[in-house]
């Protein structure tokens, strides 16, 4: 059961920080590149990080339970939960950030804007929607380098799973 949970607890956090680096360093720039316009490449990928939030939240709900079963068992040391617990609430509470607050103010600014592509970047409403944005790209990236520093550190730490 030990080497399930083990297991269970990389695979979500591999998923979580490798679906954000794909996202951030394939998709977004593919997307933008590719699109008819960059209106229609903000459209597309929003959708595409609101089905990744909602992952995300799943994703850290199943890595925390897995630290949880971990220490319970003895397979991890208090002070070494601790760590992986809050760095992967901190992750969690900067994703409900971007999920539930920034995502949706980001989708109001552009809505509220009649040809929203074609107003420059200084009008109010657009510096609005550019500071959001700005917000969102940083909480993304303070989750993803969380991320990869959790991994790291978990791999490090781990415990051999055939008893080596």
């Amino acid at each position: 059961m030990i080497r399930t949970v083990r297991a269970l607890y990389f695979t979500a956090l591999g998923l979580w920080v490798g679906g954000m680096a794909t996202l951030a360093f394939i998709v977004a720039p593919t997307t933008f590149r590719t699109a008819p316009s960059r209106g229609d490449a903000g459209v597309i990928f929003g959708a595409i990080l609101r089905s990744f939030g909602t992952f995300q939240l799943v994703l850290g709900a199943i890595a925390i339970v897995a630290v949880v079963i971990l220490l319970k068992t003895g397979e991890l040391r208090p002070r070494t939960a601790l760590i992986r617990l809050g760095v992967l609430l901190l992750m969690l509470a900067l994703v409900c950030g971007s999920h539930f607050y920034l995502g949706p103010a980001i989708e109001r600014e552009r809505a509220a804007v009649p040809n929203f592509n074609a107003i420059p970047s200084g009008v109010p409403a657009k510096a609005r929607f550019d500071s959001l944005h700005r917000w969102s790209v940083r909480l993304a990236g303070a989750t993803l380098f969380l991320g990869a520093g959790l991994l790291a550190l978990s791999a490090a730490t781990s415990k051999s799973s055939d008893g080596a």
